[in-house]
């Protein structure tokens, strides 16, 4: 997809560079580490205080300008989201993976569902 938008549409480019993967944004990072705070604090109270500090540790790297005070910091960032990663990561009860995933699967085409049952005509009373 990045070569064609890149060169031109249906045209492929001859860098190699633009083969080379792209590093993730800021936003990403801080999304990841997030996600990953809120399988160990799952309480709310607990998780905005964590929030609160991861916070502090993006913003004391905004300023950094020099490439290697920056690979140096995402390299150590990257080592830390590693080390706290957890065994058993938070997963939304309806996602795939939760314990309510299809809990209640449709019903087969099969079987037949009666709206009117118990009242069929020869089982109301008076109707015989």
């Amino acid at each position: 997809f990045f070569l064609a938008t890149r060169a031109g549409r249906g045209q492929q480019s001859e860098r190699t560079s633009d083969l080379r993967p792209r590093p993730f944004p800021p936003r990403t990072r801080s999304r990841h580490s997030l996600k990953t705070m809120l399988s160990w604090a799952v309480q709310r109270d607990i998780f905005y205080t964590e929030r609160d500090r991861i916070r502090a540790q993006f913003e004391a790297n905004a300023g950094l300008n020099q490439p290697g005070q920056i690979a140096k910091a995402i390299a150590a960032g990257e080592a830390k989201l590693a080390e706290y990663s957890h065994p058993d990561p938070y997963t939304v009860p309806t996602a795939y993976g939760g314990s309510k995933y299809a809990r209640n699967p449709p019903v087969p085409g099969e079987m037949e569902v009666v709206n009117d049952f118990g009242r069929e005509s020869y089982v109301v009373p008076g109707k015989y």
